[in-house]
């Protein structure tokens, strides 16, 4: 499952970050997105705020709230 298809799944609801959560660092890492305007490409309603990248989901019922190390290809995330 593709972070787009665990975002659409959720969508509406407030649980299941968990999946989300490990479909974004699956498809971060075979993405390879160089900065913040790649990964809006495919995610538009990703935002930065200070130095994590917060993802609202299912109507901002649910944040997930990463920090993306582009020229290491890591990402860090937890969900509020």
């Amino acid at each position: 499952m593709s972070l787009h298809e665990a975002f659409e799944r959720v969508r509406g609801k407030t649980s299941g970050y968990e999946t989300i959560s490990r479909a974004l660092v699956r498809d971060y890492a075979k993405s390879r997105f160089q900065n913040l305007a790649q990964l809006r490409e495919i995610f538009p309603h990703a935002d930065q705020v200070e130095q994590f990248t917060v993802f609202n989901i299912g109507g901002n019922k649910v944040r997930l709230i990463a920090a993306l190390h582009y020229n290491r290809n890591k990402i860090y995330s937890a969900t509020c």
